[in-house]
Formats: C-alpha cells, sequence, structure tokens
C-alpha cells in the first residue's frame, strides 16, 4: 500500500492541479489583501510550491538516486523550513478572519477555502519530503521528518477545526451573517479533511506506527 501511494503522490498529476489551485489562489489574495506581512507570507507559501514541484521532479526516476544527492539535501532543508513557515501563517491567517472586522465577506472565503486547500496539500507534501529523505538514503532523517511534520500539521488542523466549530455555533446563534455561505460550502470538505484516512496513511511510518497524533 505504502509503495502505491508513493506512486501515487510522485506520479499523478493531482498533487499537480493541487499546486496550481492553491498558486491561483495566492495570486487573488496577494491582490485583493494588501497588508504587507499578507503579501509577504503568500510570496513564500509560493515558494513552498515551486519547491515541492522541484521534489516530485526529483523523485519521478528512481535510477536517478545517486545522482539526485546533492539537489536533495539542500532542498530538504529548505522544505522543512517553508513547511513551518506555512503551518505557522495557516494559524495566523485563521486567526485575522475570525477577528478581524476590515475583512470582507469576498476576503473571508477567499482566506477559508485557501486554509482548506493549504491543509489538503500539506499531507502529500509532507510525505514527498519523506520520500526524498528516503531516496537519498537518509532513513533516520526521513522518519523524522514524517513525525516533526505529521505533529505540526495536526496542530494545524485542529486550529482549522476550531474555526470550523465556531463558525457553526455562530451559525446555530444566527450570528454568523454573510459568512453563512461560505461555511456552508467548505463544510462538506471541512468534515472529509478531518475523518482523512488517506492523510493518516501518508503521514504514518512504514512499520505500521501512526506518526499523526490522535
Amino acid at each position: 500500500t505504502g509503495i502505491i501511494l508513493a506512486a501515487i503522490v510522485v506520479q499523478t498529476k493531482y498533487l499537480a492541479i493541487k499546486l496550481n489551485k492553491i498558486q491561483g489562489t495566492v495570486d487573488v489574495i496577494s491582490q485583493d489583501v494588501h497588508a504587507q506581512s499578507i503579501v509577504f507570507y503568500m510570496d513564500k507559501i509560493t515558494e513552498y510550491v515551486g519547491h515541492i514541484e522541484a521534489a516530485r521532479t526529483l523523485l519521478k526516476d528512481r535510477s536517478l538516486a545517486d545522482e539526485i544527492r546533492e539537489l536533495a539535501i539542500p532542498l530538504l532543508t529548505t522544505l522543512a523550513g517553508k513547511r513551518n513557515q506555512v503551518l505557522s501563517f495557516l494559524d495566523n491567517i485563521l486567526g485575522l478572519a475570525k477577528s478581524s472586522k476590515d475583512v470582507t465577506p469576498k476576503h473571508f472565503e477567499l482566506i477559508t477555502n485557501f486554509a482548506q486547500m493549504m491543509l489538503e496539500l500539506m499531507p502529500f507534501s509532507i510525505h514527498i519530503e519523506y520520500l526524498l529523505s528516503s531516496r537519498i538514503g537518509k532513513l533516520r532523517l526521513a522518519e523524522q521528518i514524517l513525525i516533526d511534520g505529521s505533529e505540526r500539521f495536526n496542530a494545524a488542523l485542529e486550529v482549522f477545526r476550531g474555526f470550523m466549530n465556531e463558525l457553526h455555533r455562530e451559525l446555530v446563534r444566527g450570528k454568523i451573517g454573510e459568512r453563512v455561505g461560505t461555511y456552508r460550502s467548505i463544510e462538506g470538505r471541512a468534515t472529509q479533511l478531518f475523518q482523512s484516512e488517506q492523510n493518516k496513511l501518508l503521514l504514518s511510518l512504514p512499520t505500521g506506527r501512526v506518526a499523526v497524533t490522535q
């Protein structure tokens, strides 16, 4: 199952399509939300998406394992740093969307969908980091990437769960206003994200021990 899943992650267009959608959303948010810190982190996410694509390219041909080693090591360092930046930014931007009176309904929808897409992508990108480290023979590092990445992902997922739960409570109290459409449009996808067995598999160590904290 792990081999099949790895092939799907690396070879199919599924991840490329997700990366393209995220890039499009990044562009729109950068244009519509002019706060300097937001645009700064949007640039960081663009870089992260590009590095994930680079890693996926290096993984496509297993016979090139020796040749990609020099490229993979600095790329893995960069990916780890960018991943943590992205996950921290998700916490912050969800807090902004929830609390700031300056966030319009349009911006709220953009930010909420962006957070959803990034969290859908993250298990795949963490798994790519794991695969790349394994490919060049850094097996203990690969396991550490998976454990650390899954812990950080799970923490970000809980922030998003709390965000959605608060929207649901506001909906029940009739206080959600213009944001009700955004909540209802994303509720089903969010539930799938919270319950995803595929993500648990992507973030599981090969021994069968699940790295995602429950």
